[in-house]
């Protein structure tokens, strides 16, 4: 392993946003215009860094809990769907699966209950609308109203899980963006450090990292779990490439 003041991955990245201030402060005799790059390039750039990180930590935290509080709904649905359908009979008191089909667009009920949320919704809406009309056919009325319940909530959940999921897709692509604007600063920063001050300024200044690559070229694919402990919980994968430079 080698060792290298490159950010890969957005850990580095929070890292060199929280340790960098301290060096500069810590350091005697920094040139001026180290100074003054940190101070009109490289503080703003780790501002909208880390506010974009956070942004987007927030919204895959809050899509993951809207997909588990998805998942438990559509599970309850399920349930209902299947204690509800076998009560459903025609005159002879024989099932009604095949009335039910037709009502849903030729899905049984069997298979309805694996279609995504919108298609169960879409599907099951036709069944409690026909069902009640049709006087040939007989059915649990208490069944139907506990179906009716879980169906009534599934409208909301769809356009939760709509909204979340594009603000992930949102902030996700904001941070990808302040992130490449972060690794175009710092790179310049990196030479500027080297330039003024030599390596010397440049162990005082710059955080290091480790590099699984031995030439330091590691080309990591980060996911949001890999750096949750950083700045938050986080469930979405972005990739953790930068541009070599300095």
């Amino acid at each position: 392993m080698a060792k290298t003041n490159e950010p890969k991955t957005d850990t580095d990245r929070i890292t060199i946003t929280l340790e960098l201030p301290a060096a500069m402060k810590s350091t005697p005799g920094v040139p001026s215009l180290v100074t003054t790059m940190f101070v009109e390039e490289m503080i703003p750039g780790s501002a909208s860094f880390t506010n974009t990180y956070e942004l987007r930590a927030q919204a895959t935290a809050n899509d993951k809990a809207a997909r588990a509080e998805g998942k438990a709904l559509d599970e309850k649905f399920d349930v209902g769907l299947r204690m509800f359908t076998p009560t459903v009979r025609d005159a002879r008191g024989v099932s009604a699966a095949a009335e039910l089909a037709k009502m849903a667009g030729g899905i049984v009920p069997s298979d309805l209950v694996r279609r995504p949320m919108n298609e169960e919704h879409l599907y099951t809406a036709e069944i409690l609308r026909q069902v009640p009309l049709r006087s040939d056919l007989t059915y649990d009325r208490t069944r139907y109203a506990e179906l009716a319940a879980l169906h009534a909530k599934l409208p909301g959940m769809i356009a939760t899980l709509a909204a979340t999921a594009l603000a992930v897709k949102t902030t996700t692509d904001n941070h990808k963006a302040s992130r490449a604007n972060f690794d175009s600063i710092y790179g310049r920063f990196r030479r500027v450090v080297r330039a003024a001050g030599g390596d010397t300024l440049a162990r005082a200044l710059l955080p290091e990292f480790i590099s699984r690559d031995p030439k330091g070229n590691d080309d990591v694919e980060e996911t949001v779990d890999d750096v949750s402990d950083a700045a938050g919980a986080e469930s979405s994968a972005q990739s953790g490439d930068s541009d070599e430079v300095g």
